[in-house]
């Protein structure tokens, strides 16, 4: 099931991180993200945690999987979460107004982690800098998407990844580049 995906997950990503140099200990945005998600309860939980927080996951490990770092491993992780996202699609929707309520929230500590240096710079350093701009807006589309699904709308803080996340495409086109010297 899901759980045990989640920790198979847990030990691989533990693995790889040790291979390339050891684990970073977790951050206060990702804490308090985590905290957020285990005390939710109900058809809510499974809705926030699956519909959103793993398709922006997914998304992320599609990049990590192109980047070519262990592609079998983020592929398959890639998949796993598919699977949860799907699964979680067909579940009912729970209430709008309580969705919202909760969606606020995470959307607050999402932006909290995507402007978190102890997640962006390894990110960044794994996949790049453009990657880790597209995952941005990627993460905002899916985001959109699964507020759609839920009854619910985005609010400021995912229209602030976002701008973020186009600053930094933009940014990263107007650097000039070294020439070659050969």
């Amino acid at each position: 099931g899901q759980l045990e995906d989640e920790l198979v997950h847990r030990d691989a990503f533990y693995q790889v991180a040790d291979r390339l140099g050891g684990r970073l200990q977790t951050s206060a945005p990702v804490a308090k993200l985590i905290a957020f998600l285990k005390i939710l309860d109900g058809v809510m939980s499974l809705s926030l945690m699956n519909v959103v927080a793993e398709k922006w996951l997914e998304n992320i490990f599609r990049a990590l999987e192109r980047s070519g770092i262990c592609p079998e491993l983020f592929a398959s992780v890639g998949d796993d979460e598919k699977r949860h996202v799907y699964g979680a699609l067909l579940l009912p929707k729970g209430d709008p107004r309580e969705a919202q309520t909760l969606m606020s929230q995470l959307e607050l500590l999402l932006l909290d982690v995507s402007r978190d240096p102890q997640f962006l710079l390894p990110l960044s350093f794994l996949v790049g800098e453009e990657a880790t701009a597209r995952i941005g807006l990627g993460n905002v589309r899916a985001h959109k998407e699964a507020c759609a699904h839920l009854g619910v709308s985005p609010g400021p803080a995912i229209r602030k990844i976002e701008a973020a996340s186009r600053a930094a495409l933009r940014e990263i086109k107007r650097k000039s580049r070294p020439w070659p010297m050969n």
